[in-house]
């Protein structure tokens, strides 16, 4: 993949990213949660509780921000190696992928295991439910694998699979892209839900792997021997 396309491609993802948080803020941060159409959905829920889930939702929003940030800051400046002096550019830059690297990683953490107990609150059901909790697993799992192939100095498995990591963390954007789409093709909001609980990922690991694929054998942009979480 030509540096052209994977610039073309990150530009894109931070444009949804801008548009997403810009929802995010306005309906969450600014109009209140009890606004939001999926917010008021599940309180027509019977039996719902709308505490300790409501907390639990801003934990995952604000963590789950975090670790689109730092994560994309990592992949777009890469470590470039190490170099002779302290004060050098590369290793200014290997200790500024190290921190986004390690707030990535704590975020992604932090946001599964919020995301879990929201999977089993899920609108749309076991169907749902059971989509969004193998997510979670996969998107824990991708990152501490990720993590582990940096601390062992194999850079070219680490940037692969944080690769694959990201594309989870970027799942839910992808679901508010494609809901409404999915409600106008399926005619209601518990089916799309339900559909959308599982393209939202699925997708976007499609779409690493064929990232992955274009850039097998060439430089992706992380080299150097040590540039691992230590």
């Amino acid at each position: 993949m030509t540096l052209k396309s994977r610039m073309g491609i990150w530009s894109l993802t931070a444009a949804a990213l801008l548009l997403v948080f810009g929802y995010v803020l306005v309906q969450y941060g600014i109009a209140g949660a009890r606004q939001a159409g999926f917010v008021n959905y599940k309180l027509q829920s019977a039996g719902f509780s709308y505490t300790p889930w409501i907390y639990m939702l801003y934990v995952h929003i604000v963590t789950a921000s975090a670790a689109m940030l730092s994560g994309l800051y990592a992949l777009l400046r890469p470590a470039a190696g190490q170099a002779g002096r302290t004060r050098s550019p590369s290793l200014r830059r290997a200790r500024l992928h190290r921190l986004a690297g390690r707030i990535y990683a704590v975020s992604v953490a932090l946001s599964s295991l919020a995301s879990l107990y929201l999977a089993f609150k899920a609108s749309g059901g076991r169907i749902a439910g059971a989509g969004f909790l193998l997510m979670d697993a996969l998107w824990l799992a991708t990152t501490i694998h990720g993590v582990r192939q940096a601390m062992l100095g194999r850079i070219g498995k680490h940037r692969r699979w944080m690769i694959r990591s990201y594309a989870l963390t970027f799942s839910g954007v992808s679901l508010r892209v494609l809901l409404g789409p999915l409600v106008l093709l399926l005619g209601s909001f518990t089916p799309a839900y339900q559909a959308v609980s599982w393209l939202c990922w699925l997708v976007n690991l499609a779409v690493a792997e064929w990232i992955i694929r274009k850039s097998k054998g060439r430089d992706v942009g992380l080299t150097g021997p040590t540039v691992g979480i230590q």
